[in-house]
């Protein structure tokens, strides 16, 4: 660990503990961990930990139970606790994904035994039948997961946006942040903002030399675009992007290139441009698309005598 933050001049527990510690917890999240991440997903996995525990009790006192018990409280409470942190996504609940895998398949050996046991009552044939809905169960599981890849590959007209939109970012002079694709600027030649992949953390911690930088490029007009993929109301914290500083600099507001892509989600919606464009042609500035430049007005007249 030591090695990595050396190695990043300091940014590596900068943003693996600094930032995080700003991350808010939602009990919404918490509250909808159960349903939403685990049981929702994977309903039929989650039927056999229950029929298995109804059918074939484990034993309280034995070091098995106790085990698996210990470490189904301990996992799922921490990604729980992980997945109700703003920021965090899906990826945060593989870990209990995989647990509940190795539940399921204990549950599937309980059942199957009962099921051959006095207790089930049941004939050789029933019994047959019987492991063959439990298998099938199984089946529908696995199925509903299959990876199509397909879904992923992008329409021609989705890729002919794309190449535009890198084309009209590209021919934009100057240095462009796109706020949520750090990786399309890449595309696009235009340099590297790795530390503001975390913007938000960062702002709110807040860390002063990283403040004051992001500070001086807003009012430097450093940037001759900023792309957003939300409103900028919508980012946090609450005046990083419409506190009096970036509207006096960025006054020019307006919907980005392909914002209206049909079947396309996370893409860039809104850029913001210096007051100074309104009087030239941008290439991220859509030709009749509707331009909001009230807070150029504002910053341009007089101040009352």
């Amino acid at each position: 660990m030591h090695l990595l933050d050396r190695a990043s001049a300091g940014w590596y527990l900068h943003y693996a503990f600094g930032t995080t510690r700003q991350l808010a917890f939602i009990p919404r999240n918490a509250i909808l961990f159960f349903p939403n991440d685990l049981i929702g997903p994977l309903p039929v996995a989650a039927a056999l930990l229950a029929f298995a525990a109804l059918l074939s009790p484990p034993r309280l006192r034995s070091s098995a139970t106790a085990f698996y018990g210990i470490m189904t409280v301990l996992l799922l409470g921490a990604v729980g606790f992980v997945r109700a942190h703003d920021g965090a996504n899906i990826n945060a609940v593989i870990p209990a994904y995989a647990w509940l895998s190795v539940l399921a398949g204990l549950s599937i050996h309980r059942i199957l035994a009962w099921l051959e046991g006095p207790s089930a009552a049941l004939t050789a044939h029933g019994v047959r039948i019987a492991a063959c809905a439990v298998w099938l169960a199984l089946c529908a599981q696995l199925l509903a997961h299959v990876y199509q890849p397909g879904r992923w590959v992008p329409s021609r007209a989705s890729l002919a946006y794309r190449n535009a939109f890198l084309d009209d970012v590209r021919k934009t002079p100057g240095d462009v942040w796109l706020v949520n694709h750090s990786y399309d600027g890449i595309l696009a030649g235009k340099p590297l903002h790795a530390e503001w992949d975390a913007f938000d953390a960062i702002l709110a911690l807040p860390y002063p030399p990283v403040v004051a930088d992001f500070n001086r490029a807003i009012a430097q007009r450093h940037y001759a675009a900023i792309l957003l993929d939300r409103a900028p109301e919508a980012y946090l914290p609450e005046d990083a992007l419409t506190g009096p500083a970036i509207r006096a600099a960025y006054g020019l507001r307006s919907v980005a290139p392909g914002a209206d892509q049909p079947n396309v989600v996370d893409q860039p919606g809104f850029v913001l441009l210096p007051c100074g464009d309104l009087s030239r042609e941008v290439p991220l500035l859509p030709p009749g698309a509707f331009r909001n430049a009230s807070d150029c007005a504002a910053a341009a007249a007089p101040a009352p005598h």
